[in-house]
């Protein structure tokens, strides 16, 4: 019952915001590609040809460095009182604009003006000059270089209330949202370096905190007010922007789940830098032999299947539940930006925007993800630990008597348990009452070996039984034992057989 009045309060609510004032939508427009500045020198039929809105294309004349124009003039009549209107609405314009109504100048938006790209416009109606009948508005909308650009959406001629309330409608989505999220990614950026300095061990956090700074440039180079960079400069950093993520995301996704792959890492990331590279080797973006575009696309075709591959390979190596929850918070918002760019080069043409409302949905995410990994691991280790803190149990064979040596034979009787895991100095020593650097010497002392080479030749003896036995990938047995990456194993591996696994398993397991 109390669900229903909120609802019925709810929609009532609603009902009042929406408005019963109707106002006039421009549909009669047509489109003039001439570059004059002065309205009235414009020609009055000669070169007009009719459009339909919305219209967004490339100008037809030669590429250059700058901003070139074309004009817009829409008809309408008026059959009421005109006094009621109070401004038109011309919504989302790419780039600039000049406004006139009845060959008066309303409002403009000029190059200095236009660092959030999809700032919709809105312009108030001057006392008396709209008429009652006929009346016309002219547009001259500057593009840029090879840019799409053009009037994306209707144009409505509005009264006050409804005139007010898409203002703040459109402030809110174009402006405050965007930047709001970017304000978020900054928080979730702190939240992961914090958690890095705490925890040195999840670089995870880093990689994380990397792609939220990231996208917090991305989105200003889109949405911010103010920048110092010109147009060629946002262009070629948007387009970058696909070659050069991916590179972070990768490393994400290998810290995550701990397993670095050294072909990719040398084979990869090398290509996707000097694709990155390549889109900033001529910095003119009007040039015919600009590559951003080119090397933008391909790159984003290239990568959105391989990072899936990625994602199966290493959880193929190690299997965790999590990867369909990674799949959903990695790839699908991965897919919008796929989305963004084909719109803009082949359907609308509008420049990049949706995936900006997702983007919050990933950080959310990947923070989960983490959160939930450490807990998880957290967790298992504490149960383990406490296990090693537990007293022997009666009947049991003790060979030593001493209370520390007794406490380090329960160290090493767990180490040979529980050498896959990812276990700390610090959890050992606390489960057994003891200080991590008092334990280290106490270890040393009684083994003759540091803690980590004692853990590292546990699991090359594993590694070393399974190359005898077993045709699996080298690669695979080094990270089912416990090492992270290729290059550490092979370096543990030749520390203690004295050869490399290939060639130990080569001459059939002899060492």
């Amino acid at each position: 019952m109390r669900l229903s009045l909120f609802l019925i309060f709810l929609a009532s609510i609603l009902v009042s915001c929406s408005g019963n004032d109707a106002g006039v939508e421009i549909n009669r427009w047509s489109i003039l590609y001439n570059q004059e500045e002065n309205i009235a020198r414009l020609p009055q039929s000669d070169g007009w040809r009719e459009v339909k809105l919305p219209a967004m294309f490339q100008l037809p004349y030669p590429a250059k460095r700058d901003f070139q124009y074309v004009w817009f003039k829409g008809e309408f009549e008026i059959s009421d009182d005109p006094s009621r209107y109070y401004g038109i609405m011309p919504g989302r314009i790419y780039f600039t604009d000049s406004f006139y109504l009845n060959g008066t100048l309303i409002g403009e938006y000029s190059p200095v003006q236009i660092n959030n790209m999809h700032y919709t416009r809105a312009y108030r109606i001057p006392a008396g000059l709209l008429r009652k009948g006929a009346n016309v508005v002219h547009v001259r909308v500057g593009l840029y270089g090879k840019e799409f650009g053009g009037i994306r959406g209707n144009v409505e001629v509005l009264p006050q209330r409804e005139f007010s309330l898409k203002v703040v409608k459109n402030e809110f989505f174009f402006r405050q949202l965007p930047i709001g999220v970017a304000v978020f990614l900054l928080g979730q950026m702190m939240f992961h370096l914090l958690f890095f300095v705490w925890r040195r061990t999840e670089r995870a956090n880093l990689y994380s905190a990397l792609l939220c700074f990231s996208w917090v440039l991305y989105i200003l180079a889109i949405f911010t007010p103010y920048t110092p960079f010109g147009p060629d400069v946002r262009i070629m950093f948007l387009w970058s922007c696909i070659a050069f993520v991916p590179i972070i995301f990768i490393m994400l996704i290998q810290a995550f789940y701990k397993v670095y792959l050294p072909e990719v890492n040398r084979i990869a990331i090398p290509i996707l830098l000097l694709l990155t590279v390549g889109i900033y080797a001529v910095p003119d973006t009007t040039s015919p032999y600009f590559p951003g575009r080119t090397l933008g696309v391909f790159t984003l075709f290239l990568v959105t299947p391989f990072l899936g591959w990625l994602i199966w390979r290493v959880n193929r190596i190690k299997p965790r539940k999590t990867v369909f929850i990674f799949i959903f918070f990695g790839i699908f918002p991965g897919l919008f930006i796929v989305w963004d760019v084909i719109n803009y080069m082949w359907i609308f043409h509008e420049p990049p925007i949706v995936h900006t409302y997702t983007l919050p949905i990933f950080i959310i995410g990947i923070m989960m993800l983490i959160i939930q990994d450490v807990i998880e691991r957290d967790t298992k280790l504490e149960v383990l630990y406490s296990e090693l803190s537990r007293p022997r149990e009666e009947g049991r064979k003790t060979v030593v008597t001493s209370v520390t040596e007794e406490k380090l034979a329960r160290v090493i009787e767990f180490l040979k348990e529980n050498y896959t895991s990812d276990i700390s100095r610090e959890g050992l020593a606390a489960a057994i009452g003891m200080s991590g650097d008092h334990m280290s010497r106490m270890f040393k002392a009684y083994t003759g070996k540091k803690i980590n080479d004692y853990i590292n030749e546990l699991r090359v003896e594993a590694a070393a039984e399974r190359l005898r036995t077993g045709d699996e990938k080298i690669i695979d047995i080094a990270f089912s034992v416990g090492f992270e990456s290729l290059a550490t194993f092979n370096r543990a591996f030749l520390k203690v057989k004295g050869v490399s696994p290939s060639n130990f398993r080569r001459d059939g397991g002899a060492s």
